[in-house]
């Protein structure tokens, strides 16, 4: 079994990245290694131990560390999430003029969104008040089987 990180540094898990990257820089900032010695020693390209080297003149230590990327900011307000929560608990797509008694990705999809919000749900807002529904809906049928 070979590890893929070995082979492609962007597979190197984050703990083991942030320990390379503090090695690389004592390397270079206490043992005057050249810092295209210890590119060429722990096969990662010179132009990551400069912007290592860059990050840690400026911050320090603590800039070494993997960050996680911010991510889109979320559209979907907790009034709307809770809008859409309770229509899919407390109605059915019956009631919306559909002729099926179970909700789907394409019936919430069709169902009107209040106007009082400036933004309709994406998809994922959808399958994600539908998975929590459901599995609201599981978990309570399991407790009534169990109390029987």
């Amino acid at each position: 079994m070979k590890a893929e990180w070995l082979f492609d540094a962007r597979r190197i898990p984050d703990e083991v990245m942030n320990y390379l990257r503090r090695i690389a820089v004592q390397a270079i900032e206490e043992k005057h290694y050249s810092p295209e010695l210890v590119a060429d020693l722990l096969g990662i390209s010179r132009s990551s131990i400069y912007d290592w080297l860059n990050w840690y003149r400026n911050g320090g230590k603590e800039d070494l560390d993997t960050r996680k990327a911010p991510g889109v900011p979320w559209v979907i307000t907790p009034d709307m999430d809770e809008w859409l929560k309770e229509t899919i608990i407390h109605s059915t797509p019956e009631d919306h003029g559909y002729d099926t008694v179970l909700w789907t990705l394409r019936g919430c999809r069709k169902t009107p969104f209040p106007k009082n919000y400036a933004v309709a749900p994406s998809n994922n807002a959808y399958s994600s008040a539908l998975f929590v529904v459901r599995s609201l809906k599981i978990l309570r049928s399991m407790s009534r089987i169990e109390a029987t």
